[in-house]
Order: structure tokens, then sequence, then C-alpha cells
């Protein structure tokens, strides 16, 4: 039990940590842990097995962002996937650390890392490749 205390403690004072799909499956285990110590768990336990299971599923619930572009760029969001080209999109991501890169012919590449924070509105990610390059002789 003392051994689950710590575990628990550790994953409600880092649950930035939840962000991640490894870590909540880490969790979704210790919580069945928990849950099997005793039909009637004491108040602590209770306290920790209700706030670990509230922050987990906010972790895991997807937030709306924008992405701008300028109809010309590329853009692909990694670990999510091509975007195209486009204005105004919405997409919707789970919390975590985010980059959108950005290709246009001619132009230089950039990329945009953002944070998307479980429970907080996004702002607009914008994705624009403005920095044309030259080839050849100045």
């Amino acid at each position: 039990r003392a051994a689950l205390d710590v575990k628990l403690e550790q994953m409600l004072a880092h649950t930035e940590r939840l962000q991640s799909p490894e870590v909540r499956a880490e969790a979704g285990a210790v919580l069945a842990n928990a849950r099997a110590i005793a039909p009637e768990p004491g108040p602590r336990l209770a306290r920790q097995i209700a706030d670990l299971e509230a922050r987990s599923a906010q972790a895991a619930t997807p937030v709306a962002v924008t992405l701008q572009s300028d109809e010309k760029t590329e853009v692909t969001v990694q670990r999510v996937g091509e975007m195209g080209r486009f204005r105004s999109r919405e997409v919707s991501l789970t919390p975590g650390r985010y980059v959108a890169v950005g290709v246009r012919d001619g132009y230089r590449d950039v990329r945009v890392e953002f944070n998307v924070v479980a429970g907080q509105p996004a702002a607009p990610v914008v994705v624009n490749c403005t920095e044309r390059i030259g080839f050849g002789a100045r």
C-alpha cells in the first residue's frame, strides 16, 4: 500500500506527464491496482483515485486548435499528419507539445512549436512560409 501511495502521489505531482498516451496507460494500471486495494478505500486513497481519474480524463480530452496559413504553404502537423493548404482549419488535438511544419517551393521552410494545454483554449497557430530563397549569384 505504501508503494502504491508513493506512485499515486508521484503521478499527481507531475500531471503534465499524463499528456503521453503511455503514461496515461500506466496511470490506468495504477488506478486499477488502487481500486483493487479495498472495496471501501479510505479518504486519502479515495481522493488520490478521484484526482488521478479526473486528471487522466482531462489529459485525454482533445482541445480545438485553429491553424492559420496563406493558402500557399503546405502544412503538416507532426504526429498528426498533412493538413494541406488552407486559410484556416480547426483540428482537435490532445494536450501535449506539437510541431507544425510549413513548406512552399522557393521559400524557406518554417517550424512552429506549440503546446496544447488541457482545459485551456489554444491560441491560433500561424504557419506561413514568407522568406524567399534565391539561387545563384548575387
